[in-house]
């Protein structure tokens, strides 16, 4: 990569593997409470060369406490075949693990505050088990800040972020099968000068389930319970990572 002042060349590969943990607690009949974090590990392998004056980034791990997001929202409207949800996001950057160094650095939490909102629109369909949701969410990002890649105290400013996405899922005999399209635009960063790396993501994710939820519709179960396992692709981006995802979901309702 290049500087306004240096060339930098060699390799570079990195991991994340990210365990999210979420607590949703219903306030009353239409409002609901929730707190989301997660533990982050992040690896890193590199081999670069060049760059006079310039902190590169140098292999190695770390893992920690991730950012925490605290949301509430509402149920808007609702009839007995769509279901409508708002709401509000706080980030808190809980996340302090590793030394954040450049926009993009082996480390964990982005070291600023967002504030941001989502609409989530819900339709049954009149045939047993389907469901199709659309949604939106923003982020606004806060001011904070970081060191660039020469060692100097800057301005850090994360551009602001838009999430569209359709999903589908179909239950049935206590199985689970989803997929979700996705599309992510983010606002190039600001670290002292622009970082001219505005994101362009559209990713697609197929999921597949099991557990004891659709035993709920004939009797109350002590500990209703669904396992699942997801795949994304990227189709299509830019200044992302282009590698697959692997995830596995366990909800627990208590």
């Amino acid at each position: 990569f290049e500087t306004e002042d240096a060339t930098v060349s060699g390799t570079m590969s990195r991991s994340k593997t990210k365990i999210h943990l979420a607590y949703d607690w219903g306030w009353t009949d239409h409002w609901t409470v929730s707190v989301k974090g997660a533990i982050v590990h992040k690896s890193q392998t590199a081999s670069l060369s060049g760059g006079s004056g310039l902190e590169l980034p140098k292999s190695g791990s770390v893992t920690g406490l991730g950012d925490t997001t605290l949301g509430i929202r509402k149920e808007l409207f609702a009839s007995t075949t769509w279901f409508t949800v708002g709401g509000a996001l706080l980030v808190l950057p809980t996340g302090t693990a590793g030394v954040a160094i450049g926009h993009s650095p082996n480390a964990i939490g982005d070291r600023q505050m967002d504030l941001g909102g989502f609409f989530r629109f819900t339709w049954y369909p009149l045939a047993p088990g389907w469901r199709n949701g659309f949604g939106l969410r923003i982020l606004s990002q806060f001011k904070g800040s970081r060191k660039n890649l020469q060692g100097e105290s800057a301005t850090y400013y994360p551009g602001n972020r838009t999430e569209v996405y359709y999903n589908w899922s179909y239950e049935a005999d206590n199985l689970f099968f989803g997929g979700e399209l996705k599309r992510v635009e983010q606002q190039e960063t600001t670290l002292g000068p622009n970082q001219n790396n505005a994101v362009l993501l559209d990713k697609g994710t197929l999921e597949v389930g099991y557990g004891n939820l659709t035993d709920l519709e004939t009797q109350p179960l002590p500990l209703p319970w669904q396992f699942r396992l997801s795949w994304s692709q990227l189709l299509r981006g830019r200044n992302v990572p282009a590698a697959p995802t692997l995830g596995f979901t366990l909800m627990l309702f208590l």
